[in-house]
């Protein structure tokens, strides 16, 4: 990957599991520490964020099979795929050498619920 060139494929991944720059980070704090189950008091302290944004974050992680849910309201950086591991490195890769594209390609994808709403005032011919 070259300094400013982020994969077709990687982008695809970002827009469709990342809705914010702190659900990367959350991701990727995890990731660091794979072999720790962390609390959402902890990754909320870690991160210092809120609570109420780290418990939205999670679900959609363990729906996505990037994190396991090891215990009521604990998880754990774990995907399910090995092609899950794959992407979430290349991510982590262009995050390094190219931090401000990945954050706009993240700000660039509009959340499903706006767009939903934005399509109730198209108009049809």
């Amino acid at each position: 990957m070259s300094g400013d060139t982020i994969s077709a494929e990687t982008l695809k991944f970002v827009r469709s599991s990342f809705s914010s720059v702190w659900a990367l980070e959350l991701l990727f704090l995890m990731r660091r520490e794979n072999d720790r189950a962390w609390s959402v008091a902890d990754l909320t302290r870690e991160l210092r964020a809120s609570e109420t944004l780290v418990q939205a974050i999670l679900p959609d992680f363990v729906k996505k099979g990037l994190v396991l849910e090891t215990a009521r309201n604990v998880f754990r950086y774990h995907p399910a795929v090995s092609e899950l591991e794959r992407l979430v490195e290349r991510v982590a890769a262009a995050y390094a050498q190219n931090r401000i594209k990945l954050i706009n390609e993240i700000f660039r994808t509009p959340e499903p619920s706006a767009q939903s709403f934005a399509r109730g005032f198209k108009l049809r011919r």
